[in-house]
Order: structure tokens, then C-alpha cells, then sequence
């Protein structure tokens, strides 16, 4: 079987060559030990490292947080908003049955300004969680398009001394700013 004599492209030389998701992986140390305060656990990584990180798999965003949110601060507002009318209605039946003064319309005010935020929310909420529900109609073109990001990916080599990927098969030497644009082609 013939043996694989692999080059980067730019010097000619393999000595300070290594597989993109090598140095990735090797990129990463846990830091422990006692510190002023006590204990300290730390994940540190390098910027190669970082900069040579696969890219990150598409995810299918849920708006349930943002409904529970939405719904709970909708009946908050109308709690509140009932409790005021009510307590208004209570203390001024009298003079609303007889006649509409200022002080009436100020405690009309304070029950129609929070019905109206609360119309303005619900309808913001609602827009958001529309366009999450929207975003994740592409998922499977974006999960397919990322596997393939990271086969590509895990073809490249990077060579220290000059400071670039390349991919092999294709003898594209770039430097590893261009690395997402480049598997993500």
C-alpha cells in the first residue's frame, strides 16, 4: 500500500503540521486548584483552539419559554387591572351612578393603560414566537448544510509555521479567518 506523504501545500514541509480537530481537541485543559476564595475548577481553552472550533450544530428554537412568559405576565396584568376597577367601582358607585366627574375618568385611565400594554405585549410576543416557529421551518436544509460544514471541517490540516489550513483533497491553503466561509461554501 502506498504511504500518504502529506504537505502543507504552502512550505512543502509536515513538521509542524496537525489535523484541524486534533489541535481543537488538545486545545482544552481543566484548571484546578486552590485560590483565594476557596476551590476553583476552570475550563480553559487556546486561541488556535478557538479559532479552529467546528461549527456548531443547528438547533430547533422553542418558544415555550417565551409563551409561559407572555401568559403569565397577560393574567398578572389582568389581576391587577380587575382588583383596581373593582376597588374604583366600589368606592365610587355612588357619584358614577349620579354623574361622570374628572376623578372617574382618571380611574378609567388606570384601568385601560395597563389593558392597553397588555394588548401590545401579547401582540409583540406573539410576533416572536411566530418568527421562532418560522425559523425552524429550514432546520433540515441547515442540519444537512452543517454536516457537510463538518466533513469539510474535519478534512482540514493547519501547519504552525506559516498559520493556515488547507484541505488536502483539494489543495485550497487559506488563512484560518476564511475557515468558516471555507467549509460553509
Amino acid at each position: 500500500m502506498a504511504e500518504i506523504n502529506l504537505v502543507c501545500p504552502k512550505c512543502g514541509k509536515d513538521d509542524l503540521m496537525k489535523k484541524v480537530s486534533a489541535i481543537y481537541k488538545s486545545g482544552h485543559a481543566n484548571v484546578s486548584g486552590y485560590a483565594a476564595g476557596g476551590y476553583s475548577n476552570t475550563l480553559s481553552q487556546s486561541l488556535i483552539s478557538q479559532q479552529l472550533a467546528p461549527p456548531i450544530a443547528p438547533v430547533s428554537l422553542s418558544v415555550g419559554c417565551e409563551i409561559k412568559f407572555g401568559i403569565i405576565l397577560f393574567l398578572s396584568i389582568a389581576f391587577g387591572s380587575s382588583i383596581v376597577l373593582v376597588a374604583s367601582l366600589i368606592t365610587n358607585l355612588g357619584r358614577l351612578l349620579s354623574k361622570i366627574e374628572a376623578n372617574d375618568l382618571f380611574w378609567l385611565s388606570v384601568f385601560l393603560i395597563p389593558i392597553v400594554i397588555m394588548l401590545i405585549l401579547t401582540a409583540v410576543y406573539y410576533a416572536k414566537a411566530k418568527r421562532i416557529m418560522h425559523s425552524n421551518d429550514d432546520l433540515p436544509q441547515r442540519t444537512e448544510k452543517w454536516k457537510l460544514a463538518i466533513k469539510r471541517w474535519e478534512a482540514l490540516y493547519y501547519c504552525e509555521r506559516d498559520d493556515v489550513i488547507f484541505d488536502q483533497d483539494e489543495c485550497k491553503v487559506m488563512p484560518v479567518g476564511e475557515m468558516t466561509t471555507y467549509i460553509f461554501r
